[in-house]
């Protein structure tokens, strides 16, 4: 008995000691819990480990020798699974297999094997599959395990012999084929085969596409031709007369155009002489003798007072005063008039050429220059600083033209008797230009009857004009010529965009005009073909009938111009300079 209770006591101490050193960190929980039991890593009590079989499965086969397997692992004394290696001590590790039924079968088995089924594919490679099952001899099918030989295949490869081509077709675009560059045309499709080969249309079944492609506007490239007329009436029956068409020059869309624009181009004769044999002598002898008195001008100068003009009238105000020295020393009696193309706050009325208080230029004066003028070439310079350049966006030079002669012919300006001569310079073009001669889309004003060029020549000629007398007149043109681009840029820089002067170009061609560059670097050479045309103003001489004949015409001294005759009158192309003295023989009709 003492036994027992002293290993009691030795027992109770081991416990408390355990509990000591396994719960020495509970000092601050529950009670409860520092009084539970400790089992495991780092405490009194370790984990135990054993083996663990979960017991023998059926043997795989029921006769002449099976295999039966278990599963064995080792667990923790609360069942967890753990790793072999802590079971190492607690012996070996039981088998997991085992044979059995090792008795002989008396029943045999075989395998059945069923017939192929049909073929998945006809051509091309295909499968097919049969029942194959393990059996024995009464024909009871059991596991496949119990065939001890080989099973036969259950599916294998049949109808592998290539197919026969099917051939598929379609339409194929083809990339970049527009049949039309600009203007709306129609990509280009082919009939396409599965294998790429490209095929006649018919084989493709569905109807062919129609894609619409670079439908943008095509760019309008006119050309230019000349157009001839047939020969007019010969002037003279017998003697040598002229006969004249019309040699126009014509855009590719059937627009009668400026002459300049078939430059380059030879252009066909418009007059030729005819009936040159000698006239029967009938009718009275007469000569007609004739000298060129001195010259009366009127020169109206239009200029352009818009934002990109200012370098241009300044090269203008700079050469004039060389001009109006040329026109004295010409013996020409001149009167020079300004206005400008703005209509919009001038009207076409005459500027004052201001005047000078002592030393400086007022704004008020006379708005003529004479011959008589003081200081002409510095009036000139300081009235042009005045005018400026920053009024008009829409110049109008012709119709400024016209409407001086409307409503300024008391002015003093124009003359009766005398040529009119007009200098215009601008850098743009009569209304920059609209109507019917539009020739650039960045141009928008329309024009009026009183823009184009045959109504300013006609209202020239209905004003001043007679059955003896016919007023010269010359439009003088420094533009951007048409055609010239580089110059039109040169403008453009300078501030409102530039056009070509087609309209101011035109009335220069028709009047026998000078057509200069506003480009140019001095304006002096263009002043000086100016000044050449207004002093000839003897266009022709008055005969006192419709001669029969004319002998010959004789002139003093010598002067290359064309002679015609024309009714009474034997004409000048270009017009004959003063001091000129014009004899003409010819015969009046009995």
């Amino acid at each position: 008995m003492k036994t027992f209770w002293s290993s009691l006591s030795l027992l109770i101490m081991l416990i408390f000691s355990a509990i000591s050193l396994s719960c020495s960190e509970v000092k601050f929980q529950s009670k409860k819990a520092a009084e539970a039991s400790c089992v495991g890593d780092g405490c009194i009590t370790p984990h135990t480990y054993s083996w663990f079989e979960d017991g023998f499965g059926m043997c795989s086969v029921p006769c002449g020798g099976g295999i039966q397997t278990q599963s064995v692992t080792c667990r923790r004394g609360d069942g967890v699974t753990v790793d072999d290696s802590f079971c190492q001590d607690v012996g070996v590790k039981p088998n997991s297999s085992r044979s059995c039924n090792i008795q002989a079968c008396s029943t045999t088995y075989a395998w059945n094997v069923g017939t192929w089924g049909v073929c998945s594919k006809s051509c091309g490679g295909g499968t097919q599959s049969r029942t194959v099952a393990c059996q024995t001899s009464s024909g009871d099918t059991v596991a496949d395990s119990y065939c001890t030989s080989s099973k036969p295949a259950v599916n294998q490869s049949c109808n592998t012999d290539a197919c026969p081509t099917v051939y598929t077709y379609g339409w194929q675009l083809v990339p970049n084929q527009c049949s039309k560059t600009c203007g709306g045309g129609v990509e280009k499709f082919i009939c396409k085969r599965n294998d790429d080969t490209t095929v006649a249309d018919s084989l493709c079944t569905d109807p062919k596409p129609v894609v619409a492609c670079n439908t943008q506007a095509c760019p309008i490239n006119y050309t230019y031709s000349w157009e001839v007329g047939t020969w007019g009436v010969c002037s003279k029956t017998c003697g040598g007369g002229t006969r004249t068409r019309s040699v126009i020059c014509k855009r590719s869309d059937g627009q009668t155009v400026a002459d300049v624009y078939c430059n380059g181009q030879s252009q066909p004769a418009s007059q030729e002489t005819c009936n040159t044999q000698v006239c029967p002598e009938t009718g009275v002898q007469k000569t007609t003798t004739k000298t060129v008195p001195l010259p009366a001008v009127d020169v109206i100068l239009i200029v352009d007072d818009s934002s990109s003009m200012g370098p241009d009238n300044t090269k203008l105000a700079n050469r004039m005063g060389g001009f109006l020295s040329d026109l004295d020393a010409s013996n020409v009696d001149y009167r020079v008039c300004l206005t400008t193309t703005d209509i919009g706050y001038y009207n076409g009325s005459p500027i004052t050429w201001g005047s000078y208080s002592g030393s400086n230029w007022v704004s008020y004066g006379d708005h003529i220059i004479r011959k008589n003028t003081p200081n002409k070439s510095k009036l000139f310079q300081d009235t042009i600083k005045y005018i400026g350049a920053e009024w008009s966006s829409d110049e109008q030079g012709i119709k400024a033209m016209g409407l001086i002669i409307d409503n300024y012919s008391g002015s003093g300006c124009l003359r009766s008797n005398s040529t009119l001569a007009v200098i215009l310079i601008s850098d743009e073009n009569e209304r920059s230009v609209g109507g019917n001669q539009s020739w650039s889309t960045a141009q928008y004003k329309p024009l009026t009857a009183m823009n184009y060029p045959d109504n300013l020549i006609a209202k020239v000629s209905s004003t001043f004009n007679s059955a003896s007398y016919t007023k010269p007149f010359i439009w003088n043109s420094i533009i951007v010529r048409p055609g010239d681009t580089q110059c039109e840029s040169i403008q453009d820089s300078q501030g409102t965009p530039s056009f070509f002067g087609t309209l101011y170009n035109e009335l220069s061609n028709k009047t026998g005009g000078h057509v200069g560059s506003i480009c140019s670097s001095d304006y002096s050479q263009n002043l000086q073909y100016i000044k050449n045309r207004v002093v000839q103003t003897m266009p022709y001489v008055q005969l006192d009938c419709v001669p029969t004949s004319i002998s010959s015409v004789t002139l003093n001294p010598l002067f290359s111009t064309t002679v015609s005759a024309n009714g009474n009158k034997v004409q000048f192309d270009p017009a004959l300079p003063e001091g000129t003295t014009v004899t003409v023989r010819y015969r009046c009709p009995n």
